[in-house]
């Protein structure tokens, strides 16, 4: 049995079609395979009960378990998304949504991003955001994977899983409607994708406010070098701005090994 009302989410969200599989390996995975069909049903969505190999960014998985929110969001790029220039803004934009939600789910507890793509709740991470762009057949596709940890448990994760990260079930001890949450999520993100779309600028701005490594000292490994300084908040492009000595580095594809 479902924990999800696939028919719920597309009555009550911009999202037009859901692909729905009680467990899949990944739904990014699956909505490149699907991309064809996916674009001319788009605003799609894939989404699945169980992940059992979720990708991260680069060589990077996402563990899940049940209980947990994974799912794919598939847009026509030219439609539904910001100019050419303004894509890298899309995962800060999805980031800053799932923010906003997590915030609402625990009004008690701080909630941050954390560049280029988690959610933190405290140094803890609950959400993780992989954006991507695929041509189609007849045009190109923007995927935005999101995994949020919501009713599942981090009892059976990994040891390396279970010390850095959350779920709103272990922050309050209560389970909530998973389709509800999702519904929430989604129209969150849809608010977000606008302001983007509108301006990019303000999404770059609001993901520096609520950034946490703004301000903090930052440890960060790049496709081709090791580096260590002052993060001074988000470009207007996405990138990281990175003081280093009397320069400032714009970093713009990277991960987060420490901050302090």
């Amino acid at each position: 049995m479902s924990f999800f009302q696939p028919e719920q989410v597309s009555a009550r969200t911009f999202i037009e079609y859901v692909e729905y599989h009680p467990a899949l390996e990944s739904t990014n995975s699956l909505a490149v395979e699907l991309r064809d069909e996916l674009y001319r049903v788009a605003p799609a969505l894939v989404l699945t009960d169980e992940q059992s190999a979720g990708r991260g960014r680069g060589i990077h998985t996402w563990w899940s378990a049940t209980g947990a929110i994974t799912c794919s969001v598939v847009l026509d790029a030219h439609r539904h998304g910001p100019a050419v220039e303004s894509r890298p803004l899309v995962a800060l934009a999805a980031g800053l949504a799932a923010r906003s939600l997590v915030a609402e789910l625990l009004p008690n507890h701080t909630v941050q991003t954390k560049w280029p793509n988690d959610v933190l709740v405290g140094d803890q991470k609950i959400c993780g955001i992989l954006s991507e762009q695929h041509s189609t057949d007849s045009g190109s596709i923007l995927i935005i994977g999101i995994g949020l940890n919501v009713n599942n448990s981090l009892a059976t994760a990994p040891d390396e899983v279970r010390q850095r990260a959350t779920s709103v079930f272990e922050l309050t001890g209560q389970s909530v409607d998973l389709t509800e949450v999702l519904i929430r999520l989604l129209n969150h993100l849809s608010h977000a994708l606008d302001q983007v779309c509108r301006n990019p600028v303000e999404t770059a701005q609001e993901s520096a406010r609520c950034d946490r490594l703004t301000g903090h000292e930052v440890k960060i490994q790049t496709p081709t070098e090791l580096l260590a300084g002052k993060c001074l908040g988000i470009a207007n492009d996405g990138a990281l701005l990175l003081k280093i000595g009397e320069a400032v580095r714009e970093i713009r594809a990277g991960h987060v090994l420490e901050f302090s």
